[in-house]
């Protein structure tokens, strides 16, 4: 983690570029490609994808994730992964929501979808108030979280 950014440390007097190169480069032999990526990432917005996709590819991480234009209600997780693995889903809400679309209903497909095709998953699922985190198969806890501005609740556990 933080392999692609810069520290408050490099600002200290003391601070010395060559030692921190010679240590940057010692732990890169222990970086893996893997074989398959580890990470899917999926949005109905194709231009939220092409960005992901082309942020993963200039850091080196395409090998680690996959990136497809498709909606979380298409997805079937036993297609790529054999054993149960960590969703994070953060669902529309608030202005993000289509008119059409009713929360509390959105909330209880996903419910829905995550007892029919994540059974035994981790998941973390943001919820805009705690009331929906009801309508969700998660056995966890939910903590308050500031997420663009708005109050929300992120409910954590396994599903």
């Amino acid at each position: 983690a933080g392999w692609f950014r810069s520290f408050a440390f490099q600002q200290w007097p003391s601070y010395i570029e060559r030692r921190w190169a010679y240590l940057k480069k010692e732990h890169a032999r222990r970086i893996v490609t893997l074989p398959q990526p580890r990470i899917f990432a999926s949005d109905l917005d194709a231009a939220a994808c092409s960005a992901l996709a082309a942020c993963a590819d200039g850091h080196g991480l395409s090998d680690a994730m996959q990136v497809a234009d498709r909606d979380f209600f298409a997805i079937d997780p036993r297609e790529a992964y054999p054993s149960a693995g960590l969703l994070v889903i953060n669902p529309p809400y608030g202005k993000r929501l289509a008119a059409s679309e009713n929360t509390e209903e959105l909330y209880r497909d996903i419910g829905g979808k995550l007892a029919r095709d994540f059974n035994g998953w981790r998941a973390a699922v943001i919820v805009p108030e705690n009331r929906y985190a009801t309508l969700l198969p998660i056995a966890g806890k939910s903590y308050r979280l500031l997420h663009g501005g708005l109050a929300l609740r992120l409910v954590v556990g396994r599903v």
